[in-house]
């Protein structure tokens, strides 16, 4: 699996999603396509203590929907960092400076949210439960809310540059 430069991601954001086929090719190329806004996301983002220099450990929920694509990003490098993919039970997101939780609920956010982790999910009230990132599907497209609370309160540090792409920020 390539990933695209944010530059050419709505592109392949519009091919991924536009593209006819059976509801599994569907299902896949939406998680396909979630794996690529995360790694993307990943490039703009700072981790407290954290230099650019040490990869960055990506930690999947067990049997998530869209988990086989977040490890295809073993070993990808986003910007100057290296991508660690590993899969975790969903008990503590200790040692993860990222986390997806698929539909993970308010309980599963507080279970792994720590200092310096960048908390994924999927739909529309992720973020607004207290997760970093929700991925919302708007009809064929996949779009991302920011909630920069749940970032400053983790210390994780989002450039301004991803800012203006979310659909929405929680403020």
């Amino acid at each position: 699996m390539r990933f695209l430069p944010k530059a050419l991601m709505a592109t392949a954001a519009a091919a991924l999603t536009a593209a006819s086929g059976p509801a599994a090719a569907q299902v896949s190329s939406s998680d396909a396509l979630k794996a690529a806004i995360i790694f993307n996301i990943l490039r703009y983002v700072e981790f407290p203590g954290k230099p650019n220099s040490q990869p960055i450990v990506l930690c999947g929920l067990r049997g998530t929907p869209g988990a086989a694509e977040l490890a295809g990003l073993n070993g990808q490098r986003a910007g100057s960092r290296q991508v660690l993919y590993r899969n975790f039970d969903g008990n503590s997101g200790a040692g993860c400076d990222a986390v997806f939780l698929g539909s993970g609920d308010a309980g599963d956010i507080a279970r792994v949210r720590q200092r310096g982790t960048l908390v994924f999910g999927d739909g529309s009230g992720f973020a607004s439960a207290g997760g970093t990132v929700g991925l919302v599907r708007t009809g064929a497209q996949v779009r991302f809310e920011i909630n920069l609370r749940t970032a400053s309160d983790t210390g994780v540090t989002i450039s301004s540059r991803l800012l203006r792409l979310a659909s929405r920020t929680i403020r």
